[in-house]
């Protein structure tokens, strides 16, 4: 077998006749057996044949169905593993026309945001109750700290496209609607997050986790780390006026943030700078400036700005 750099071809054997069909060891590399031998095949491609040609033809696409498990090499190769895979191969060259999971929805109205941004916040208390209800010796990764992981990535599905509303949508009411639920979530998690009752029930978690030796790999591990840190950063260790005071800091800063972007999102000002005064701007960045007259006209926009700061 010989060894295959990351932009070389695969070399196709002396012989056409083909002994096995390729497998997908690495998604960078693929390993293909022949009657002259095995070779490695590099890039994220498949090779593929027909096997009903007298002359199998190989062919190159890309690896969304790989073979269904992986055989050994020659005893004189090196030792591979053998990953076992869940799709056979496809016959077809024509990608799966339906995706994995559907598309987010941007369709809101904005009372359709809010009502998202509530089913959300409202998720997510339920949930932090749920924990807090378990008694002290049962609150475990499993039943603690796993159904955030899971909540996490469902609730982004639901409150992404509604808060991302305000940066792009033409309409008014849609914009303000997204950005008062902003405004809200934020609110919402600063106050979940210094929830003294929920910290102790996750500090109870780490302490069960450690007591009763539950198995817990490197991510979920720095998932429950992180969680206690970004609580204790909220200010859970400290005296419970100086929490409230940083709370109502956070929220300020918060709401600051969101009022700015708003003000910068609705900003129609300009300014005009000559040709020389653009020295060191991108061309292509220059050429997209709408002129007026001989000056180029740039808008407090990402585009216009982010080639000139």
């Amino acid at each position: 077998m010989r060894p295959a750099g990351d932009g070389d071809a695969p070399q196709a054997p002396s012989t056409p006749r083909v002994d096995t069909t390729p497998f997908l060891i690495h998604p960078r590399v693929y390993i293909l057996e022949t009657s002259s031998g095995a070779f490695l095949c590099p890039g994220s491609s498949l090779l593929a044949h027909d096997t009903s040609s007298p002359s199998p033809a190989f062919l190159l696409y890309p690896s969304s169905h790989p073979v269904s498990t992986v055989s050994l090499l020659p005893s004189s190769s090196p030792t591979w593993p053998t990953l076992p895979v869940s799709h056979p191969p496809s016959p077809s060259l024509t990608p799966d026309p339906k995706p994995p999971i559907s598309p987010p929805n941007w369709q809101y109205t904005p009372e359709q945001i809010t009502e998202a941004i509530d089913k959300v916040c409202a998720s997510d208390k339920a949930q932090a109750d749920e924990l807090v209800a378990l008694p002290e010796d049962k609150r475990t990764f499993e039943n603690g700290v796993r159904p955030q992981i899971f909540s996490g990535g469902h609730d982004s599905w639901i409150d992404s496209p509604a808060l991302f509303l305000q940066h792009v949508h033409p309409d008014d009411a849609i914009r303000n609607s997204s950005i008062e639920a902003e405004k809200k979530m934020t609110e919402f998690g600063l106050k979940e997050s210094a929830r003294e009752d929920v910290y102790k029930a996750l500090k109870d978690v780490e302490a069960n986790v450690e007591k009763n030796g539950e198995k817990l790999n490197s991510e979920e591990k720095r998932f429950l780390e992180r969680i206690l840190r970004d609580r204790r950063r909220l200010g859970l260790a400290l005296e419970p006026e100086k929490r409230e005071k940083l709370l109502e800091l956070n929220t300020k800063l918060s709401n600051l943030q969101v009022d700015f972007r708003r003000a910068l999102n609705e900003e129609k000002g300009s300014l005009l700078f000559t040709r020389e005064e653009l020295d060191g701007v991108p061309e292509a960045s220059i050429d997209g400036y709408e002129k007026e007259g001989d000056k180029y006209k740039v808008t407090f926009k990402t585009p216009d700005i982010v080639p000139i700061l």
